[in-house]
């Protein structure tokens, strides 16, 4: 929680770092997110997302994909998501509420589950999405929540496939921490000049 302060007072200070600011996670199945946000100048961001796999631990050891990952960066919709990078297969299918929506171009229906080509496989590898988001009317949110979705093989032919989705926070990476708290020391050390 600490973290997440320290993180909002440079925000809120417009000190965020021209360098990267890395945020990450990882989820309860071990697939772990690494998101990198990149001061583009203005009002604009350049987002990098890594999803790695290689962590991840299914319970019964059956196939598993992911088919969507939505991330928050902001209390409302960007002006405009530009220069996508996607997996082949993937689309941004917009925004809702602040987040920017990346999605498989065929999303599974969850009653009735069906992995498809454009899924990406949760098999150790990793994928990667970058694009630009323009702010202009908004701001970059503090704190940053991210949701994904899982298709599992279950081992039932009846119900050959579920899905778990998870919504997660992610959380600055130490050296950023140290990057935001100097922001932050900088800040109060000008304060007590004027």
């Amino acid at each position: 929680m600490l973290r997440l302060i320290i993180c909002g007072l440079a925000v809120a200070a417009g000190s965020v770092p021209s360098e990267a600011f890395l945020l990450f996670d990882t989820d309860p199945f071990g697939t772990s997110y690494e998101v990198t946000v990149t001061d583009a100048g203005g009002s604009l961001f350049d987002v990098s997302i890594e999803i790695d796999t290689s962590g991840y631990d299914p319970a019964n050891g059956d196939p598993a994909f992911l088919d969507f990952y939505y991330l928050k960066i902001s209390p409302m919709r960007p002006a405009a998501v530009t220069n996508l990078s996607l997996p082949p297969g993937w689309v941004h299918a917009g925004h809702r509420d602040g987040f920017v929506l990346l999605e498989s171009a065929e999303l599974a229906n969850p009653a009735d589950p069906i992995p498809d080509s454009s899924d990406l496989p949760v098999d150790g590898s990793v994928h990667n999405m970058s694009y630009r988001a323009d702010l202009t009317g908004t701001l970059l949110l503090d704190e940053w929540h991210y949701q994904t979705r899982y298709i599992l093989a279950t081992g039932n032919p009846q119900q050959p496939w579920r899905v778990v989705q998870f919504s997660r926070t992610l959380v600055p990476e130490p050296a950023t921490l140290l990057v935001l708290g100097a922001g932050v020391a900088l800040l109060a050390r000008r304060r007590r000049r004027t």
